[in-house]
């Protein structure tokens, strides 16, 4: 009894492994390859993007912003480059638009 429950544990483990490394066999299928040309090229495109797009700068905020948060006094906003959030208060905002006008 002991014997035959023993061996269908194994029997059944057995199978479960099999079905996990056909479904690695997938998965690992679905990985795609990017060469460093890829990403040069990608960058670039954005990189020469036209600000007055509307698709192209929608396209950034969807790419670099995970959240924002709006206050009264100021908005913090969370990019995908990292953990730290940053907020922006109207200093700070009125220094970063002074210092684009040279």
């Amino acid at each position: 009894m002991v014997r035959e429950m023993i061996i269908e544990d194994v029997s059944r483990i057995g199978a479960e492994i099999k079905e996990l490394k056909n479904q690695l066999e997938i998965e690992q299928a679905r990985r795609y390859t990017i060469s460093e040309e890829q990403i040069v090229e990608a960058l670039t495109k954005l990189a020469d993007g036209d600000v007055n797009d509307l698709i192209y700068r929608k396209s950034l905020i969807k790419m670099l912003v995970n959240r924002i948060f709006l206050y009264d006094d100021k908005f913090t906003i969370t990019f995908n480059s990292g953990d730290e959030e940053v907020t922006i208060t109207d200093v700070l905002l009125a220094e970063i638009k002074k210092g684009c006008r040279g």
